[in-house]
Formats: structure tokens, C-alpha cells, sequence
């Protein structure tokens, strides 16, 4: 998306370099400094490393397990908040419908032990970036933590897990289309993400998207780093709940904030 091409363009135009397509399954300590990250058979040296992956499930990054009482805390407190997401791309112009229209179900739909009454939609048939011409695009979401449900049909069988998905799929265009008759045999496209979706694609502990707001949680950002493991430094989501894009990208900037402070050099934002 254009917002993600954005950042990725400004890193690279000031000399960083993206490796897409590669994943680092070790961070190398060595007496209590970081010496580089371990990508498949290869490693990388660095002096630095800025960890952005869910902090939640980060610790098989490390042979030694990291010791913090803030690392402790998150551990503690941290609960997840995801849902099950629903895309379509159906052969109407929708345009002359709300962007967010929240519709009453006629039939509820259940996953696991959750029942939803109400569906709330985003419609994308205005934006030309998503939705060609005389075609839309349609989201909605069934939050709830479902992960456990997922993850132990996905275990069971595969083709019991593709079944459920394609069931809430279903489920969801079939109600749409009472809202929408335009759109009644007309969706070309149907994706459903799980909780093991967003845990796949993006590494998200139980493929949560933010932490659920708890009594225990403080509003107050994390270290973002731990003591007597130099030279790495944490950022993402979970370091200032209840997370979300706002506070991970502030989150990189107290990072790298920390890294010039130890390195004592100037912060210049631009």
C-alpha cells in the first residue's frame, strides 16, 4: 500500500537497505554484546540491532533468555486483541453506500464460542487505489480471540480449517448482500484471515493486532532497551500500549533515540 511504499522509499533514499522475503531466526550475543543476527546458514555482523518483530514472542530470537522486570511486566499483563478478517472484491458499484456502515445480521454468525449480531463493513468502492472501476472493495472483521479455535482445527486438519474459513466467508457475503442486493452473486474475490494469518504474514503473537486494553495495563511506554544486552534495542507495537501504527512508529524513533544518546550523537529528525 502507497502509505508502507512511503516509508520504505524515505529508509532507502538515506542509504538503508531492505532485505525482503528474509527473516532472522537469531540475534548473536556474545558476553553480553550484540555481534550480528543469523539469517538461515548466513550470518550478519552489526554493532546494533533495532528488534522490531512482536516482543510477545521474541525471545526465540536469543539463546539466552532476556531478564527484565519491564520484559517481565509486558509478559504479565499482555493480552491479545485480534479478529477474524474478511475480504471481498465483488463486481458492483458500491459507491452510492457509506464508507462504515454498521449492519444488523439477520442470521448471526458464530465462531467458537462467539456470536456476532452485527457486522461492521468498510467499504473502499470511492477509492480508486483498492477498487477498479465499476468494481468495489469490501472489509469487515469478527474480533474476538479466536486463536486457540483455529490453531487446534488447523492442527486437526487442514481441510477442516479451510472449511471454517470459507463457512465465515460465506456467512459474511451472504448477510452483505441483504444489506447490498448489487452484490448478490456478484463477489469475484473472497479472502478470510485468521489469527494464524496475521501471526504467519506479520510474526504477531496469537496474530494479535494491538494488546486489549486491561485494568493491570499502564499507558506508558516500555524501555526500549534491557540492561547488560548492549547494542540491541527494542521498538514495535507492544512497547507502548495499547499499541497499534501510531505508537510502533514512535516507537522506532525512541529507539533509535537511545542508540544515539549511547552513541553520543545528535538526533535529527530531518
Amino acid at each position: 500500500m502507497p502509505f508502507a511504499k512511503r516509508i520504505a522509499d524515505t529508509f532507502t533514499s538515506h542509504g538503508g537497505k531492505i532485505l525482503y522475503n528474509t527473516k532472522a531466526d537469531k540475534v548473536v550475543v556474545k558476553k553480553g554484546k550484540v555481534t550480528g543476527i543469523v539469517i538461515g546458514d548466513k550470518i550478519m555482523t552489526a554493532d546494533v540491532v533495532i528488534i522490531t518483530s512482536d516482543t510477545m514472542s521474541v525471545e526465540a530470537l536469543f539463546d539466552v533468555p532476556l531478564n527484565s522486570p519491564w520484559f517481565d511486566r509486558m509478559r504479565e499483563v499482555t493480552k491479545p486483541t485480534s479478529a477474524t478478517f474478511i475480504s471481498l472484491g465483488i463486481n458492483a458499484d458500491l459507491k452510492y453506500y457509506p464508507e462504515r456502515p454498521l449492519i444488523k445480521l439477520k442470521n448471526p454468525i458464530t465462531i467458537d464460542d462467539i456470536t456476532f449480531e452485527s457486522l461492521l463493513l468498510s467499504n473502499y468502492a470511492s477509492d480508486p487505489y483498492y477498487s477498479p472501476e465499476n468494481k468495489s472493495v469490501i472489509t469487515a472483521q469478527l474480533p474476538g480471540d479466536t486463536y486457540d479455535y483455529w490453531k487446534k482445527l488447523k492442527d486437526e486438519s487442514k481441510e477442516k480449517y479451510a472449511e471454517e474459513k470459507k463457512r465465515v466467508g460465506d456467512a459474511v457475503i451472504a448477510e452483505i448482500a441483504l444489506y447490498m442486493p448489487e452484490t448478490k452473486g456478484e463477489t469475484e474475490v473472497c479472502d478470510v484471515a485468521t489469527p494464524l494469518t496475521y501471526e504467519r504474514y506479520c510474526g504477531n503473537w496469537k496474530g494479535s493486532w494491538m494488546s486489549a486494553i486491561t485494568p493491570e495495563m499502564k499507558f506508558k511506554p516500555y524501555p526500549a532497551k534491557i540492561k547488560k544486552l548492549d547494542g540491541v534495542y527494542f521498538a514495535g507495537q507492544r512497547m507502548s500500549p495499547p499499541g497499534g501504527i501510531p505508537p510502533a512508529m514512535m516507537s522506532g524513533r525512541t529507539a533509535v533515540q537511545h542508540l544515539c544518546r549511547d552513541l553520543n550523537t545528535i538526533f535529527v529528525s530531518e
